[in-house]
């Protein structure tokens, strides 16, 4: 034993310091580029390629209003669908997908891609649940890393291997989002009953409106009558709800979270407005009785 462990260490010695010290930028490239790609995976020191296997049609085009974790939102939806033609399998590309049917959930792993930024470079954040202090990136699931790589557990709602499509609910992921892999839920291998996590994730969070992925108690949201009837003819149209309740709940997920910035939360009475899938959605967040605070949908209208 100890010879072997000795044998490994002089090799890892041996190995250049960019591999040991320096992580490899993602590249996400192209079908056409595999044999340059295969040529220069023997440098160690070369960027690590990666294929996206599809593109995500989300209920949320923009950030505005797309919940922090997809489980805050039970009931928003979205679709994988895998590219096609070839691009990324030799046979049809649905067939990727046989068996999945049998699990429940389904673990997505995607691409920032609309944090396009290049300026942060720094290792440590400052996540909006600890008021400014500073915390180490992969101590933390901000955007600001250096691969840009999210990860999201959902319900598995429908699988089509024909028209080679995943269609999942519990989500954050904006539309158009890259999907570069799909992995099964094993709760036998990725649940831990007996896991625990740092006291700061228990703070209350004004930026975030809930404590660790529970709802804040105190933010109500009620629609005026108007609203529910604008609600139900938008969602006659919808793509992605299957009726008016999926739709009025996932607003109602969306608004209990409190999506508004830092400072628009600092106003006792602010309107604020998301896109959701084909409506467009007004509210007023004002403060009730106590500390209280009152999120009342005012329109839902036809997004154009």
């Amino acid at each position: 034993m100890a010879r072997c462990l000795s044998g490994l260490t002089q090799r890892c010695q041996r190995l250049p310091r960019a591999v040991r010290g320096r992580p490899r930028p993602l590249v996400a490239r192209s079908s056409t580029s595999r044999g340059g790609a295969e040529a220069s995976s023997k440098d160690p020191t070369a960027p690590c390629s990666v294929e996206h296997v599809g593109y995500f049609r989300s209920c949320f085009s923009c950030r505005n209003g797309c919940p922090r974790q997809g489980s805050l939102a039970p009931n928003s939806v979205g679709v994988v669908e895998l590219r096609q033609g070839h691009e990324v399998f030799e046979a049809p590309a649905g067939l990727s997908l046989t068996g999945l049917e049998g699990f429940s959930h389904a673990w997505l792993l995607w691409h920032f891609s609309e944090y396009q930024s290049r300026k942060m470079r720094s290792p440590r954040v400052r996540p909006p649940r600890l008021g400014g202090e500073s915390l180490g990136v992969f101590a933390c699931r901000s955007p600001k890393r250096p691969s840009r790589i999210g990860m999201t557990a959902c319900r598995i709602e429908g699988v089509s291997e024909e028209g080679a499509w995943l269609r999942v609910s519990g989500v954050d992921l904006l539309d158009g989002t890259p999907i570069l892999d799909i992995k099964p839920y094993v709760p036998r291998y990725d649940s831990f009953p007996g896991a625990t996590v740092p006291a700061w994730m228990d703070r209350p969070s004004e930026a975030l409106g809930h404590r660790s992925g529970v709802a804040a108690a105190d933010v109500e949201v009620r629609f005026e009558p108007r609203a529910l009837e604008e609600l139900e003819s938008v969602s006659r149209r919808s793509g992605l709800f299957r009726d008016s309740a999926a739709m009025e709940g996932t607003i109602a997920q969306v608004l209990s979270q409190d999506p508004r910035s830092r400072t628009s939360k600092k106003h006792d009475k602010q309107e604020y407005g998301f896109r959701l899938d084909n409506a467009r959605v007004t509210c007023v967040f004002r403060r009730v009785s106590g500390d209280g605070l009152e999120a009342l949908v005012t329109r839902v209208e036809a997004a154009e």
